[in-house]
């Protein structure tokens, strides 16, 4: 049975290797969402199947978040099981952040099915046709 826990700092170097896995260069540890130093994020598993994670970032802005650096393990190949993982994660971020008051998320995709995720749990397309610019101070 699957079912979403808190990411733990732990989980970090898996993490990692799916970035990896997936042609994304990992975040650092410290570009990642933290309070007081713990990871803040979702991770969904299958027993003892790690199978996808994602992370909230709790913005300046009162009433919205961000939702971001969505993994999945490249290992998991269970169409089905991915899909209800992914729509697991989405909506169980979506329920922590409801629970901080949030009124609104926010996410940045480019991978064609994990916008189809994002859609089956109710979100709706922004702008298109954006990039991302990032400067390294």
């Amino acid at each position: 049975m699957i079912k979403a826990r808190l990411l733990e700092n732990e989980d970090y170097p898996t993490l990692v290797n799916w970035w990896e896995d997936n042609r994304f260069t990992p975040p650092g540890f410290d570009y990642l969402p933290q309070v007081n130093g713990i990871l803040q994020g979702i991770m969904v598993v299958d027993g003892d199947k790690e199978i996808c994670a994602g992370f909230i970032i709790n913005t300046t802005v009162p009433k919205g978040a961000m939702i971001e650096y969505i993994v999945a393990n490249f290992e998991i190949k269970d169409r089905k099981l991915r899909t209800e993982s992914l729509n697991l994660l989405i909506n169980t971020m979506s329920d922590v952040c409801k629970k901080m008051e949030k009124s609104f998320l926010f996410t940045s995709l480019k991978n064609q099915g994990l916008k189809k995720r994002f859609q089956d749990c109710g979100y709706v397309m922004g702008s298109t046709g954006t990039c991302e610019m990032i400067k390294t101070l």
